[in-house]
């Protein structure tokens, strides 16, 4: 039996999730959460290092921005009616293969580059104050 059909059911379904992982949907849920939290809340000053000593805040921020992506997985799941077995395939055989999508999404449970995406965005938050119109984030979110 040839795996032939299998095969193209994973790349689609690899699709889907990139396409998914590129969307405005997904990417506006991070940029409001690590508005809120850099911003708003004033957490994750400039010398956190996710090797060093840590506040509580810090580590319930990590665990609320993990079930941020989750419910959106979960609802994304939903909408293309994927099976959470189908899409754990899926990663396993794309992360193989270097995906760097898959590679994204399987590292978002690791606190390590979770204190890095926070350390990109108050760069970005940064250049957009800088930015006498304001619209520097969506500049650079549009390259």
């Amino acid at each position: 039996v040839c795996p032939c059909g299998r095969m193209e059911e994973a790349h689609a379904l690899l699709a889907q999730l990139e396409t998914f992982l590129t969307s405005k949907r997904l990417s506006d849920a991070t940029t409001n959460f690590m508005r809120d939290l850099i911003c708003n809340q004033g957490l994750f000053p400039l010398d956190v290092e996710p090797d060093g000593e840590q506040k509580l805040q810090h580590h319930e921020a990590f665990q609320k921005y993990c079930a941020l992506l989750e419910n959106l997985l979960e609802a994304f799941l939903q909408e293309h009616a994927i099976s959470q077995a189908q899409l754990l395939d899926v990663a396993k055989s794309a992360e193989q293969t270097g995906s760097i999508s898959i590679s994204y999404l399987l590292s978002t449970a690791d606190y390590s580059r979770f204190v890095a995406l926070v350390n990109d965005f108050r760069s970005l938050f940064a250049l957009e104050a800088d930015c006498p119109e304001g619209d520097c984030l969506e500049t650079l979110e549009s390259i």
